[in-house]
């Protein structure tokens, strides 16, 4: 079948993104509502979550069981329709092959037609969500780097095909995997990457080479990044003091909160509150330390 004769769908498919980054996401209930059985083509790859319920996908020559705990990766090409049982849950990530393999060349993505699907073993089904949900987030913030975005996908899809990268890599994209799901877990308890070390059994330069390696940021950097994402979010969103915020976040006084705040934003809690631009300022101004995100 030809996918140029089939309606085309566009990037508003998938809501949760930055206009000008080929990276976004939608729920797998939502896109499959928005066509149930109608046959259509898409120009990015498709990288489908389902965490609840059962479905069909139709492809050309095949009907693909959708069942709990399965990834499906589809490249771009044609979809015959949708199918998704009443209560059917999951996510959808959207994404072009240029700007993954740009940050992450090897092992690539697969060839051939596809799809390719994986029924995770129940151990690992637990880590997906985590991963997703550090997606979404990254998605959401208007200053994050999109080489965190990128990183996040690219453990989804050394999650979801293990076979694909060499042996040390497989293990090094698992230390990273297990640290992000650590890090959304206690970034507000625990500062330091002596401690997730400890919790990993590894030493705190092996954690920090397996997180540079596959989320393209020292861990120390990415422990900042995600306290400090969350520390602007309170700022901005609550009506917590500057100090309620702090401790909320694991400092032990306002004083220490203040200090990391002005080190990551370049400006002081008080101030990022009354004008938030003042962190897009500094940070189009390179006046902020390499971080991996907003």
């Amino acid at each position: 079948m030809n996918p140029t004769a089939l309606p085309l769908l566009d990037w508003r498919v998938c809501p949760t993104g930055r206009p000008d980054e080929p990276l976004r996401m939608q729920r797998l209930e939502a896109l499959a509502a928005r066509a149930p059985g109608v046959a259509h083509a898409h120009r990015f790859w498709l990288l489908l979550h389902v965490a609840r319920g059962a479905g069909v996908l139709h492809l050309p020559g095949q009907a693909l069981a959708l069942q709990p705990g399965q990834l499906v990766l589809l490249p771009p090409g044609p979809v015959l329709g949708w199918a998704l049982a009443a209560g059917g849950r999951g996510e959808v990530v959207c994404f072009l092959a240029d700007y993954y393999l740009a940050s992450f060349p090897a092992p690539g993505l697969p060839a051939g037609p596809g799809p390719w699907a994986l029924v995770l073993p129940p151990a690992e089904r637990a880590e997906v969500p985590a991963l997703l949900r550090g997606l979404a987030r990254t998605l959401a913030e208007p200053n994050a780097d999109p080489a965190q975005a990128r990183a996040y996908l690219h453990l989804l899809l050394a999650l979801a095909f293990p076979a694909a990268p060499a042996p040390q890599g497989g293990r090094a994209a698992a230390v990273a995997r297990q640290f992000a799901q650590l890090l959304e877990a206690h970034f507000r308890t625990l500062h330091a990457v002596r401690d997730y070390a400890a919790r990993l059994h590894l030493s705190p330069d092996h954690l920090c080479a397996c997180c540079r390696q596959y989320l393209g940021h020292p861990a120390r950097q990415l422990i900042g990044a995600r306290v400090l994402a969350e520390a602007r979010h309170l700022l901005g969103t609550t009506g917590l003091s500057v100090a309620e915020v702090g401790y909320a976040l694991g400092f032990e006084d306002a004083s220490h909160f203040g200090r990391f705040f002005r080190q990551h934003a370049g400006c002081s809690p008080r101030a990022y509150r009354q004008n938030p631009a003042l962190y897009q300022k500094n940070l189009e101004n390179g006046q902020l330390p390499g971080r991996p995100g907003g």
